[in-house]
């Protein structure tokens, strides 16, 4: 009801992102319904990293269950393009501010836009190579696949519009838009939490993997591998041929589920030599 149809960017905001980005942070992730806020049942206390996509509008009650579940403990909140710009009271740039706490602006124009990263000293950043840049455009054969496949109808430009980006003194720059300079990338720290502002629908694995590390989610690789994880079993999918170290939450016996060899007990990472593209499953006990 917010979106035009067949658009790229909501593609670059859920199915591109989830498929190549999000499944390869080194750790696994769970999805939800943005309705799941409201229920009693939502337990977000067991998560330290959320990251909202495609959240344009968020109504009051909504924006408390973020205040009073999310906003605590130390969590840190990824937030892209446009979140809680409508309300229940209209639409404005104030709305995000209320809901992430960091003052941002508006462009109404359309560009094509990626965000290059200008400040490597902070923990999101500091390992990054330097020239990295993601956004829509920089992932085009992502999109291209989709279309392909009959998924989009829609011009295949990749501009992105309106534009956002950050006008917080109180924020710290890690990333610029190309199409503007203006600050695209920002995180700010508030007692309890952190928050990280990003302007395009889309964000790099690599720059998702170091914002899980600083929020202290256990990552079991940090090569960019297909993981699946739950409390007894274990799968792994490398991209690359090499070793891997595979670190365990914590010290269990582990047993390779192909061949049945048990392959440690009471360990606390594995060793292996990975064929990429393969399927490894372990189970832990």
């Amino acid at each position: 009801m917010y979106e035009r149809a067949c658009q790229n960017m909501a593609m670059s905001l859920r199915n591109v992102q989830r498929q190549w980005e999000f499944a390869f942070i080194g750790a696994p992730f769970d999805a939800y319904l943005q309705s799941d806020l409201r229920s009693s049942s939502f337990k977000g206390e067991r998560y330290k990293l959320f990251i909202f996509p495609n959240n344009v509008l968020f109504d009051e009650r909504e924006r408390e269950s973020v205040d009073r579940i999310i906003k605590r403990d130390g969590k840190v909140v990824l937030w892209e393009w446009a979140p809680g710009f409508i309300s229940d009271k209209g639409v404005g740039t104030e709305n995000i501010h209320d809901l992430m706490g960091i003052k941002v602006d508006c462009e109404r124009a359309e560009r094509h836009s990626h965000i290059d990263v200008v400040n490597y000293k902070h923990p999101f950043t500091r390992d990054l190579p330097l020239g990295h840049c993601f956004g829509p455009e920089i992932s085009k054969w992502h999109l291209t696949l989709f279309k392909e496949s009959g998924f989009m109808e829609d011009d295949p430009s990749f501009k992105l519009g309106p534009l956002f980006y950050c006008s917080d003194p109180e924020a710290t720059t890690l990333g610029v838009l190309n199409s503007t300079g203006k600050s695209g990338w920002c995180v700010k720290r508030f007692e309890g939490w952190t928050s990280t502002f990003v302007a395009t629908p889309f964000v790099s694995k690599d720059v998702l993997r170091n914002v899980a590390k600083y929020a202290g989610v256990h990552l079991y690789s940090d090569r960019g591998d297909l993981v699946y994880s739950n409390k007894h079993f274990l799968s792994i999918c490398p991209r690359f041929d090499g070793k891997r170290i595979i670190r365990l939450p914590e010290p269990r016996d582990v047993t390779d589920l192909w061949s049945g060899q048990k392959l440690a007990e009471d360990a606390e990472s594995l060793e292996i030599d990975a064929i990429a593209n393969r399927t490894y499953m372990y189970l832990m006990d």
